[in-house]
């Protein structure tokens, strides 16, 4: 038979190891709650995520030919999309800054991003109906988000051209009454020694002793990438030119790109037969 004050202490350690599971009942169960309070307000938009911060990074950058234009071609890596990359160009006086052209890049797959340029003074070489040519500079490729804006400079050159040989088609025409010499058409072997592509559609001619000009033009803008070698012949743009005097003269082959010209110096001989 149990007594009284073993009845009283058997109760006592019953309550007490109750309170302890209780207690820690409690707080598993509070513990759950405020879990899954933090989960359902997480998912309404109450409370956001912790949030990494938006990265962009320029990798590679590059001038190429695409169907007669210059195209820069941009390597990225982003966190956030769209990313939108614009393309700037500043002069080697450093007073201007020109907007070339933009493109959005909505994901990776659309990498590599290409810019066309499509904006020059008419003072450079759009103006003298060469082609496409980029002048030498900083072109500066200006990639943002909604968030972070980060930026990446490539200095050109430009395109640059050397004139390393020539020919000549003359026809000589006489009659009792005069005689001349014309220049049917001239041939050019020319390499690029620039860094981007070269666009070349008009040859200026002098004869120097007889201050004589013409331009010559080929039917098609012919392109010349980096360390290419090319030769071409042009035709005159109006008419031959025409050597009314027997002799041999300095004839000056150019091709001007408006913010450089290249030159080539040859001795022609204009006798007749």
């Amino acid at each position: 038979m149990i007594s009284m004050g073993e009845e009283v202490q058997i109760l006592y350690q019953f309550f007490r190891k109750w309170t302890r599971t209780t207690k820690i009942a409690l707080v598993l169960s509070l513990v759950a709650l405020a879990l899954g309070v933090l989960t359902f307000t997480t998912m309404m938009g109450i409370i956001p995520l912790p949030i990494t911060k938006a990265r962009i990074s320029i990798g590679k950058i590059e001038v190429v030919d695409e169907g007669g234009y210059p195209v820069f071609r941009i390597w990225l890596t982003a966190n956030r999309w769209p990313v939108k990359l614009e393309l700037f160009y500043k002069n080697e006086t450093g007073a201007q800054m020109l907007s070339l052209g933009v493109a959005l890049v909505n994901n990776s797959a659309e990498l590599p991003a290409k810019i066309t340029p499509i904006a020059f003074p008419f003072t450079l070489a759009w103006a003298f109906g060469q082609g496409p040519n980029l002048p030498p500079g900083l072109y500066i490729i200006m990639a943002s988000t909604a968030e972070h804006t980060t930026t990446k400079g490539m200095r050109l050159e430009g395109a640059k051209l050397a004139i390393t040989d020539w020919g000549m088609w003359i026809t000589y025409w006489y009659s009792p009454y005069e005689e001349y010499w014309t220049i049917d058409n001239i041939t050019l072997h020319v390499m690029n020694v620039g860094d981007c592509p070269a666009y070349v559609r008009y040859v200026n001619i002098l004869v120097e002793e007889l201050n004589l000009r013409s331009t010559y033009y080929l039917a098609r803008t012919l392109t010349i990438l980096p360390d290419q070698h090319k030769e071409f012949t042009a035709t005159p743009f109006w008419s031959p030119m025409r050597i009314d005097r027997a002799g041999t003269y300095h004839v000056v082959f150019t091709i001007n790109f408006g913010y450089d010209e290249f030159t080539y110096v040859a001795e022609v001989s204009f006798h007749p037969f």
